[in-house]
């Protein structure tokens, strides 16, 4: 079995956990919530940027997590609230390969729905700030398709 393979049969769970999650949390109900969504992003980011950053080198794509950051910091600040990344474990670990690619496997396929949060953002909350959604949704249908490869060239 490939490693995308592998990876897609041992993430479904957590990809339909956070999927659940983030429906019953309902994001986009006010700008509370939307600002707890966004710190839970940052706390996210900062626990996976070396692994989100190492495996996009190998897919020779843009190292985009202290971009990521700085947008959800921007997000936050539009909402009225500090960063939140001080609550996270900071992202200093080393992790086996296949554990990196994991975390990047979920990360770059969760990126692929910011299209539809973006579209409830703006909806829902015409007054926020959507760098992050906004930024996610743009670059996800590009990076996709070469994370996807070079995950297959890891095997």
């Amino acid at each position: 079995m490939s490693l995308r393979q592998t990876l897609r049969e041992n993430t479904k769970q957590w990809h339909a956990k956070l999927d659940a999650e983030v429906a019953a949390f309902r994001p986009f109900e006010s700008m509370a919530h939307y600002a707890e969504y966004l710190c839970v992003m940052q706390r996210l980011y900062v626990r996976s940027a070396a692994s989100v950053d190492w495996t996009s080198q190998q897919a020779e794509l843009e190292c985009r997590a202290g971009h990521l950051l700085a947008q959800l910091a921007q997000d936050l600040a539009a909402a009225g609230r500090p960063p939140c990344s001080e609550r996270a474990q900071p992202a200093d670990r080393r992790l086996p390969l296949d554990a990196a690619w994991g975390e990047a496997y979920v990360l770059e396929g969760a990126s692929m729905g910011a299209r539809f949060l973006l579209h409830q953002a703006r909806e829902r909350l015409p007054q926020a700030s959507y760098l992050f959604l906004g930024d996610l949704s743009t670059a996800s249908a590009q990076r996709w398709p070469r994370f996807v490869d070079a995950l297959d060239r890891a095997n």
